[in-house]
C-alpha cells in the first residue's frame, strides 16, 4: 500500500500559519491561513477520485470532508451550525452554556447526524 507524503510547505504558508497559531496574524493572514488549509491542504476543489488506488480515493475523501466542515464553521448561520435557537445563544460572547450539545464532553451525536445527514445540503 503507497504512503501517503507529508504535505511540502511553501515557507511563506507555513509562516502565516505559525503566525495564526500563535496569535499574532492579521485578519488578512487569519483568512489566507484558513483558505489555504481548506483549498490546498485539504483539496476541497480538487479531484477525490483515484481509479488505480481505492485507499487513496477514502483518503481524499477524508481530507475534503475536513476541509467541507471548515467551510461549513465560517459559512453556515452559527443558530444553524450548532442547532441552537437565537434565543438560547448568548449576546456574541460566546456560548450561553459552554456544556449545551454534549454529554460529558463528548459528541452530541443527534445534532451532528442532523447536521451531517442526507436532509442537509
Amino acid at each position: 500500500m503507497p504512503v501517503v507524503s507529508d504535505h511540502e510547505w511553501p515557507r511563506e504558508e507555513a509562516d502565516i500559519l505559525k503566525s495564526v497559531f500563535a496569535g499574532k496574524a492579521d485578519a488578512a493572514m487569519q483568512r489566507r491561513a484558513i483558505s489555504y488549509l481548506v483549498e490546498v491542504v485539504c483539496g476541497i476543489n480538487q479531484v477525490g477520485f483515484d481509479p488505480d488506488n481505492v485507499n487513496m480515493t477514502i483518503h481524499l475523501t477524508g481530507r475534503k470532508w475536513v476541509a467541507r466542515q471548515i467551510q461549513n464553521a465560517i459559512t453556515i448561520p452559527l443558530d444553524r451550525l450548532t442547532g441552537e435557537s437565537h434565543e438560547r445563544r448568548s449576546s456574541g460572547d460566546g456560548p450561553a452554556d459552554p456544556a449545551a450539545g454534549s454529554a460529558g464532553g463528548r459528541i452530541n451525536r443527534a445534532a451532528a447526524r442532523r447536521r451531517t445527514g442526507p436532509a442537509a445540503k
